[in-house]
């Protein structure tokens, strides 16, 4: 059951949306928008898939920051993500469609180094995709970004504590943009 304010906001978004971030994140059911503190109702146009692959969902990316023009696309990871896990140590015994989203995660999992401690083997596997990601929408989105139109924010929700600075911090870990604008994230 919606609030009456949520039932006014729906009633004056029925026709349209006007989302301020397009967010790409894992559909891991431990990432929430409550994390934001955010009522994210006509502000976030949210895209989930297995480790917030870009490619997996380009059709989705575009609509929101092409057709829907927001300024920010905010590129969410995780710790502890299944994902990276299952790249990393049960590849070979995933179902053919679980192994064909998780080849376009093998390329930032080439160069990992052998660690004792596989955890932070872990932890740097789920930075390394973030970065390709961010690389992937530096390299798709440039004449927006260049535009001063797009801003792309590339951050960590640590969800197990792996940087020892609480649960549930969400670390940023990079941001591109145009250095002339200012970012409005009054949303």
């Amino acid at each position: 059951m919606f609030s009456k304010e949520q039932v006014k906001l729906l009633q004056n978004i029925t026709n349209s949306q006007h989302p301020k971030i397009t967010l790409i994140t894992c559909s891991d059911s431990r990432v929430d928008m409550n994390y934001f503190k955010l009522d994210a109702i006509d502000k976030v146009f949210t895209i989930r898939n297995i480790w917030n692959v870009i490619l997996t969902s380009e059709w989705s990316v575009d609509y929101g920051v092409e057709h829907l023009e927001t300024p920010i696309l905010f590129i969410l990871a995780h710790t502890n993500c299944g994902a990276v896990n299952a790249a990393l140590t049960e590849y070979h015994h995933c179902t053919p469609d679980i192994k064909r989203e998780l080849d376009h995660l093998m390329p930032a999992l080439v160069d990992l180094e052998e660690k004792e401690d596989f955890h932070k083997k872990w932890v740097e596997g789920v930075e390394k995709n973030l970065e390709l990601q961010i690389k992937i929408a530096e390299d798709k989105f440039k004449t927006r970004i260049e535009a001063g139109k797009l801003t792309i924010i590339g951050a960590v929700l640590d969800i197990d504590n792996s940087y020892g600075e609480g649960l549930g911090k969400i670390h940023i870990k990079k941001i591109v943009w145009k250095d002339d604008i200012d970012i409005d994230l009054d949303i």
